[in-house]
């Protein structure tokens, strides 16, 4: 699904891609987490899903949605440059319900109430993209970004796991999320497909 990464990258302005993930957006997440607390890869991938559900079915009425993959990202040492055994793990949640412009300040307004209600910090507001990450207190991060033409997203990553050795492997075996059906190019179709009487019009 790093294609899937690198393809919303165009369409939402570079702001998603594979060296966020492994960098901005990490050090809003991982970077948080306590000196020497390495977790385990699937341990924080089951989370990841947690925050992703809490934060959609807070939003009403609901949506609709498919999963990406759960994926590694490798960190590297500070001083080596080189990869530290450990990685960071990251899924995208795109929703398929198609979602008007006039709406998506209300969409991106609910999640965010939802956040702060749960307590997580909220920063890297961007309300004309809208755009916001909110960062959990152990570690974890959600960030809720609108692609071009209106595609609607979740990231959530975590603090950094223990690297789990699948031989380069990027995705997490048995976390490798749904099924897209494939563009005109052959690639997922990420684009929201389902009409609804409030969220499309």
């Amino acid at each position: 699904m790093k294609q899937v990464t690198r393809a919303l990258c165009g369409a939402a302005g570079a702001v998603l891609s594979v060296a966020l993930l492994a960098g901005c957006f990490v050090g809003d997440a991982g970077a948080k987490g306590e000196a020497g607390d390495i977790q385990d890869p699937y341990k924080v991938g089951k989370h990841l899903d947690v925050l992703l559900n809490s934060a959609t079915s807070a939003v009403k009425p609901s949506l609709k949605w498919r999963d990406g993959a759960t994926e590694t990202q490798p960190l590297n040492h500070k001083v080596t440059n080189k990869p530290d055994g450990t990685v960071v793990v990251s899924k995208t949640r795109y929703m398929r319900t198609k979602v008007a412009r006039s709406k998506v300040d209300a969409l991106a307004n609910s999640v965010q109430d939802h956040c702060k209600g749960k307590g997580y910090k909220i920063t890297s507001v961007n309300p004309k993209e809208p755009s916001f990450v909110a960062l959990t207190s152990d570690g974890y991060s959600l960030r809720f970004s609108v692609g071009a033409p209106g595609n609607v997203y979740l990231d959530a990553a975590g603090p950094p796991a223990r690297d789990p050795g699948t031989s380069g492997e990027d995705t997490l075996p048995g976390l490798e999320g749904d099924t897209f059906p494939k563009d005109a190019k052959g690639q997922p179709d990420i684009m929201p497909d389902l009409e609804d009487t409030y969220w499309s019009h």
